[in-house]
């Protein structure tokens, strides 16, 4: 008698009539609740230890279904006193959305309210993409700015869940990010780039994407490019070496200069002889500069006349005669 495994001995029974709860539930992540994925075959589901009131050792079951609260994919399972679990081998489909629901058993065998999850959707499908317009309106093709690149777009369509960002970048080619590799920009569909060293005569090419809310990657679409000109309007004459009326040597070349306000890409030259003679000359161009060599022998009391058509400048630009 009195020993501890005699009915006279005195003993402590505790009675568990609490039973225990979970607060939450996360489904896709270990660590955050997401509404989407694009993993058609795997699923992480994890949940906050349950609480109660004697801190016993605690089991858990979960389900999933495509009803909340349903069981209609895997019926309830235990997870082996673990608060996650990594289901694989799954087959899910787009579009459509998964509830987990997940309970705890206590060591008395109290089980918890069934706590169910939001719900998670299956999205494989990129956001559609939209054409991209040099500025910030209406598309152009010229700016006068040597340090800013902008761009705006509509927003881009996504069938299952929403854009979460945008990226832009900038280069020299289509599609190019040789200028400024991809930028993250939220969920603004514009952006205005003051960082730039941009070179005249030059095109940049604005490039952008975007991601959704299951990590899905739009393809890249790309503007028809801006040409920064540092110089606006045609080019025009700011210097000739022979001034009008000068007196030309009749037996030695005659050298002259033409400096433009810019650098040139194209022009027609041509002189014109009162007395009919034809002129013979060479020219060349450098940057703004054109050089011309009238060749001898020149006709005395001769009087000559040149004539500057088409000047263009790098951006295609045209000036008047």
């Amino acid at each position: 008698p009195g020993s501890d495994n005699s009915l006279s001995k005195n003993k402590s029974i505790v009675i568990d009539g609490i039973v225990p709860s979970i607060s939450s539930i996360n489904e896709g992540s270990l660590n955050t609740d997401l509404d989407y994925q694009n993993n058609q075959t795997d699923l992480t589901l994890s949940w906050a230890q349950a609480v109660d009131a004697f801190f016993d050792t605690m089991y858990y079951d979960y389900s999933l279904g495509i009803t909340k609260g349903g069981k209609e994919i895997i019926e309830w399972t235990s997870s082996n006193g673990e608060l996650k679990v990594q289901l694989s081998g799954l087959t899910l489909i787009e579009n459509v959305t998964y509830y987990s629901s997940v309970k705890a058993t206590d060591g008395a065998g109290n089980i918890s309210p069934i706590l169910q999850g939001d719900g998670i959707t299956i999205d494989k499908t990129a956001p559609l993409t939209n054409s991209i317009n040099d500025g910030i309106g209406e598309d152009v093709d010229i700016s006068t700015s040597n340090k800013t690149i902008s761009a705006n777009w509509l927003q881009f369509n996504d069938a299952t869940s929403y854009v979460v960002k945008y990226e832009y970048t900038v280069g020299t080619v289509a599609s190019g990010n040789d200028v400024k590799d991809w930028t993250d920009i939220g969920v603004y569909t514009s952006f205005i780039d003051s960082s730039f060293t941009l070179n005249h005569a030059q095109i940049y090419f604005v490039s952008v994407k975007a991601t959704d809310a299951a990590g899905n990657v739009s393809k890249v679409s790309t503007s028809d490019g801006v040409t920064i000109d540092l110089y606006p309007g045609p080019p025009s004459v700011e210097a000739i070496s022979v001034s009008e009326g000068t007196y030309l040597p009749l037996t030695d070349d005659v050298p002259m200069t033409i400096d433009f306000s810019e650098a040139i890409s194209n022009y027609t030259i041509s002189f014109s002889s009162q007395l009919k003679n034809s002129v013979n000359f060479n020219e060349s161009k450098d940057g703004n500069r054109i050089t011309i060599n009238i060749q001898a022998p020149l006709t005395s009391l001769d009087t000559l006349s040149l004539l500057i058509e088409n000047v263009t400048d790098l951006v295609g630009n045209v000036s008047d005669k």
